[in-house]
């Protein structure tokens, strides 16, 4: 299984990097979203796909886009408090490409400081 790992604790400002569409037809690339962490998330936005409330253990998707990467910009309330992981560019990255992915999600750190970790897996989740 191919593997690829990001974790960042990054300020909090938006920038897109993913198209949404509204066809299949003309979208190369299913995202979902995986909750492997012992919190639920709540407010959850990646990649301006809107998911909202997504349990421990949840699974979000397909959403179709045109262009996605191996991180992208995430967003959730874990516990109270507003996590992010936020890409300054894309330069020199390649996108994904046509197929199924996975962003699988959790949550690093302790009570006093927490941060969302993200590893990108090919394929849907099981």
């Amino acid at each position: 299984m191919h593997r690829i790992s990001w974790c960042a604790l990054l300020p909090a400002f938006s920038l897109s990097q993913a198209c949404d569409l509204t066809g299949p037809a003309s979208a190369p690339t299913e995202l979902f979203v995986q909750n492997v962490s012992a919190f639920a998330m709540s407010d959850l936005v990646v990649n301006e796909w809107e998911i909202g409330e997504l349990q421990a253990g949840g699974r979000a998707g397909p959403r179709l886009f045109s262009t996605v990467y191996s991180y992208g910009a995430i967003g959730a309330v874990v516990l109270g408090d507003t996590l992010r992981i936020q890409p300054i560019d894309f330069v020199g990255e390649e996108p994904l490409g046509r197929g199924e992915f996975t962003y699988v999600l959790s949550v690093g750190g302790d009570e006093r400081q927490r941060w969302l970790i993200l590893e990108t897996v090919a394929g849907a989740p099981d």
